[in-house]
């Protein structure tokens, strides 16, 4: 449903005629006008306007149409925010054997979600090979904040609806003990997002 858009044509009214010098003669033939159509009207009846009163009229036929709900659309317009609705999407696998990620993109074998995982990794400087034989426990954890921090800032850049959320990327050199193929092959990944003030986490 389109709404027309409300304007209060006594307070433009006052605006145009804000500094405005006219001649007592002039000033009595608009006296009590409320809306700009009609003051434009009598400006143009006026037998010998001011400069100033011309400039009124030059203003208010600038304007599209001559009309002032109009010039506030036009001015309002390229301020409108916009949407963009996603009707489809991918969530990214909560946990992948990297061992498992390289052969399937090797081979193009990789499912969207985990498509994503790499893509993501991919726009965070970070490839898959870098996580596969760290030189240490402390490399691998290094690694994983690296990769982190450089998510976040990625991520965030374009997601500003909480300033509190973080990404989180653990690097794991062992798998479960009973844990599933292709789980049951370090290292794995897990991506995550951090809420500070909830202090919680969820699937990101």
């Amino acid at each position: 449903m389109i709404r027309p858009v409300q304007i209060d044509q006594a307070a433009v009214v006052s605006h145009l005629l804000e500094g405005v010098e006219l001649t007592p003669s002039d000033a009595a033939a608009i006296k009590g006008t409320r809306d700009s159509a009609t003051l434009l009207a009598k400006l143009n009846e006026l037998e010998a306007p001011t400069q100033a009163a011309t400039a009124v009229i030059a203003k208010v036929n600038s304007w599209r149409d001559g009309r002032s709900s109009l010039r506030a659309i036009d001015i309002l317009s390229p301020r409108r925010p916009k949407f963009v609705y996603f009707d489809d999407y991918d969530s990214m696998p909560g946990l992948v054997s990297i061992p498992d990620l390289v052969k399937k993109r090797d081979d193009e074998e990789l499912t969207r979600s985990e498509q994503a995982v790499v893509s993501l990794l991919a726009a965070a400087g970070a490839d898959l090979e870098d996580f596969l034989e760290p030189e240490s426990h402390e490399h691998l954890v290094r690694d994983s904040e690296n990769a982190s921090n450089a998510i976040s800032e990625e991520v965030f850049e374009y997601w500003s609806q909480n300033k509190q959320l973080a990404v989180k990327i653990r690097l794991m050199d062992k798998p479960d003990t009973g844990a599933v193929p292709p789980l049951n092959k370090a290292p794995l990944l897990q991506i995550r997002g951090w809420e500070q003030e909830a202090q919680c986490d969820c699937t990101f």
